[in-house]
């Protein structure tokens, strides 16, 4: 039984690599899909991010995040729907480790992983490609980046 994981990050909701691996696991008749959500709690903002993230901010953010969870428990029931053995995760943590954890805990043999929407500078980019190679070189399992259009949420 092929094991896929599915890593998201909770800065960056992106159902694109979701519905990419949940298609991808019925094609493959007998396959097992873990939706790892990733909550990074070492990232330290700066004073600049602290004072931008007003009360009324944080509403939004968390009503943003709420409605990603809800639509993200949909296409779980989905796919539960359409036979596939489908498991949901969360973790706290530095996103990296937390995926790289999880791989080596349940011997997953795909992860999916939804390019980074946020890489709209070159520093994202390079971080985002960092963490990829970090995770590609502590584990023995193959990476799928998936790169939707946009972000969902």
């Amino acid at each position: 039984m092929e094991k896929i994981l599915i890593g998201i990050d909770t800065e960056n909701i992106d159902l694109h690599p979701c519905f990419h691996a949940i298609n991808l696991a019925e094609r493959m008749k007998r396959a097992r899909v873990y939706f790892l959500l990733v909550s990074d709690t070492t990232k330290k903002k700066s004073n600049y991010e602290n004072r931008k993230t007003s009360d009324t901010n944080m509403e939004k953010i968390l009503d943003i995040s709420a409605k990603a969870k809800k639509n993200l428990e949909t296409l779980i029931e989905d796919g539960r729907s359409r036979g596939i053995n489908v498991g949901y995760y969360t973790a706290n943590g530095e996103f990296k480790n937390e995926i790289i954890n999880f791989i080596k805990s349940r011997r997953i043999d795909l992860l999916v992983i939804g390019a980074s929407q946020k890489a709209i500078n070159k520093e994202k980019e390079a971080e985002f490609t960092e963490c990829i190679k970090k995770i590609q070189h502590s584990v023995d399992c193959r990476i799928e980046v998936v790169h939707g259009k946009y972000a969902q949420y």
